[in-house]
């Protein structure tokens, strides 16, 4: 599960260097208010020792830790609820976070510069605090006027609870308590709460931000934090963010074990902050182990078993039938016990859960028995001195080459001059590419797209620092349907050729170029299957570590005993060629096709999953329709094979 958190303060209390210590990302640090300026984002690990020891047991590919994202966020003045500094920016950047680290200065140096000219933390926290509350008091006052009427006059029941939870958090805001500190009884209270999203009813962790000699036990400063919040639902950790980074800039383990005892410590502050994040958002990991990977999932205390299981895949939730679990410490015993009794080293996929607690976790039912195939392969086929040629882009290619030679022979074999092929290429290249670009924007992203129209026609996107080429990114083999046969269309008004021997031509070469289309998508692990347990399913390492149905080859396989059933029934039927059979024989048996194995691949939008078919299924559909009708001899049909 996703999880952000934001690291706020004053300018210059020590909040960007203790995002470097955190997170691999740097931010600037320096010794003037507003060196932060936009939002700094970072990922960190969770520290876990039992990912480590459960590593020597069963000799994994990986080691995956759990993950936080942290915000390094600008620093806030006074003021900063009516948009004063950089408030604005500061208060949407927080509202983003689920959890707040409040970092106050509790040292004294004369050489860094505070904006407000002295130490005093709890002045510094009441600041923030202040212009928080403030903030939410505005948003409280304004959704108060839209429910007032509707509560005392409407009847209507869950506009008076809304009504009556304002007033509580209106009352408390305005004699300076923060939301955090309103406690609701009932679920449906809560539940409106939580709807509010007020900044200050966010968890918040105060680091004090110490000098090295106060790291171990605090000093008066942080006493007088304590003393502070002690009437609030919130947790305080000291820190020396001096400290951590001089940590940060050993290289060993026991250099860096050595340096924490020479200061009194057992574990870095960094370790020690996230852990209390955790704890603050009442988080918990529970761990899978197994020959591909170790890793730990992030869950929330109290979740039941298909909870857990869904933070590994959504279909595990969906089709949750038992989960199989043991103890961490159970786990280690046990294991080396077995170990040193018959040396096995063959491992259970199973989950290990925290100590004295056994979670939930679901198995994927004979996995570790199966021969997985591991895909992933090179994106770049060859290189031609510093430009690369991708193996999508080559299998495109291969796609038109057969297309262009197979329809090229059929139009001999018939008798059809080769200056009306000629410009055939052409159309088809031109026509596919457009619709299946267009058909891509228009069913997929119709709403980014609509609103950057050129970026549906220009191989680039703009961003924050200009437009950036990204190559068409996104094409619909529905839309390069439709776009190659308004282009048959074209090229017919312009050769007078039949329009249905043309569209059936085409149609015996199109499963060719199909194919190599659908093996270019598995080239790039892309239009990925679903999780899965048979022997063929492959690992899409770039995805992630699930063994999932290859739905792209899958695709390809049919395409190709599509292309050998098309030549069979043109070898024996030629006399069908004009008639439009051939082209409602390739619309039927790969739409058809299409529409099946959609369900064992990933929906490729988020908006599908709530679909009872996804848009592939829905677009399959009139394209089936219309392959019946033509291999019917449709009285359509009948007309336009007529001899010119």
């Amino acid at each position: 599960m996703a999880l952000k958190a934001g690291i706020v303060g004053l300018p210059n209390v020590g909040k960007s260097t203790l995002f470097n210590c955190l997170s691999s990302a740097k931010a600037q640090a320096a010794n003037f208010p507003f060196c932060t300026i936009d939002a700094q984002m970072g990922q960190i690990t969770v520290p876990d020792e039992r990912l480590n020891k459960l590593a020597e047991l069963v000799h994994p590919g990986r080691i995956v830790p759990a993950t936080c994202d942290i915000v390094d966020i600008a620093g806030l003045v006074k003021g900063a609820s009516k948009g004063e500094g950089l408030g604005n920016q500061f208060l949407g950047n927080i509202r983003e976070t689920d959890a707040i680290i409040h970092v106050l200065r509790c040292f004294d140096n004369d050489n860094i510069v505070h904006v407000d000219g002295s130490v005093d933390p709890v002045r510094d926290k009441e600041i923030i605090d202040t212009e928080l509350q403030l903030k939410d008091l505005e948003t409280i006052e304004n959704r108060i006027k839209r429910v007032e009427k509707v509560a005392k006059v409407g009847g209507d029941k869950q506009a008076k609870l809304e009504y009556d939870v304002l007033l509580q958090y209106k009352a408390a805001l305005e004699q300076g308590k923060s939301a955090r500190t309103v406690a609701f009884e009932s679920e449906d209270e809560q539940q409106a709460a939580k709807n509010l999203f007020l900044l200050t009813a966010k968890p918040v962790l105060y680091v004090c931000n110490v000098d090295d000699t106060s790291a171990a036990h605090g000093n008066a400063h942080v006493d007088a934090v304590r003393e502070a919040i002690k009437d609030e639902n919130a947790e305080l950790l000291i820190i020396s963010a001096q400290t951590e980074a001089d940590i940060a800039e050993l290289e060993s383990y026991e250099e860096k074990q050595m340096f924490l005892e020479d200061m009194g410590l057992k574990e870095s502050g960094c370790d020690r902050l996230i852990k209390a994040i955790y704890h603050l958002l009442d988080l918990q990991t529970f761990i899978t182990a197994g020959e591909m990977e170790v890793k730990a999932w992030t869950f929330r205390k109290g979740w039941k078993a298909p909870q857990c299981a869904g933070v590994i895949h959504t279909d595990f939730e969906k089709g949750f039938i038992r989960a199989e679990v043991i103890n961490y410490d159970d786990y280690i015993r046990y294991r080396r016990t077995r170990s040193r009794q018959d040396g096995s080293g063959r491992k259970r996929l199973c989950g290990a859960g925290r100590r004295h607690h056994a979670l939930p976790f679901q198995r994927m039912t004979a996995m570790d028995n199966l021969l997985f195939i591991t895909w992933n392969p090179d994106l770049f086929a060859f290189h031609l001195g510093g430009f690369g040629v991708r193996w999508y882009s080559l299998c495109w290619c291969f796609a038109l080459l057969a297309a262009y030679v197979l329809v090229q022979r059929l139009y001999r074999q018939q008798h059809i001059a080769d200056k009306l092929f000629d410009p055939l290429f052409f159309y088809c290249f031109v026509g596919i590419l457009v619709g299946a670009r267009l058909g891509h924007c228009l069913f997929y992203e119709p709403g980014y797209f609509l609103a950057h129209p050129l970026e549906m026609i220009l191989p680039m996107r703009q961003t924050a620092n200009g437009w950036t080429f990204t190559g068409y990114a996104g094409l619909a083999s529905h839309g390069g349907t439709i776009g190659l046969m308004l282009a048959l269309w074209l090229y017919v008004r312009k050769t007078k050729l039949n329009i249905m021997r043309v569209l059936d031509n085409i149609a015996i070469a199109t499963p060719a170029s199909a194919m190599f289309i659908r093996l270019g998508n598995l080239m790039n692990s892309e239009i990925i299957g679903k999780p899965t347990d048979v022997p063929w399913a492959f690992v899409f390492e770039r995805v992630d570590m699930l063994p999932r149905h290859p739905g792209q080859l899958y695709e390809a396989i049919c395409y190709f005993v599509f292309l050998i059933a098309g030549y069979v029934l043109y070898h024996k039927y030629p006399q069908k060629v004009g008639t439009g059979f051939y082209f409602g024989f390739c619309l039927t048996t790969i739409f058809t096709a299409r529409f099946f194995i959609e369900y064992t691949k990933e929906v490729q939008e988020a908006w599908e999953a709530a679909m009872p078919i996804n848009m592939g299924q829905i677009l399959s559909i009139p394209f089936i329709l219309l392959g019946a009708y033509c291999m019917a001899g449709g009285k359509l049909c009948r007309k336009l094979g007529e001899p010119r």
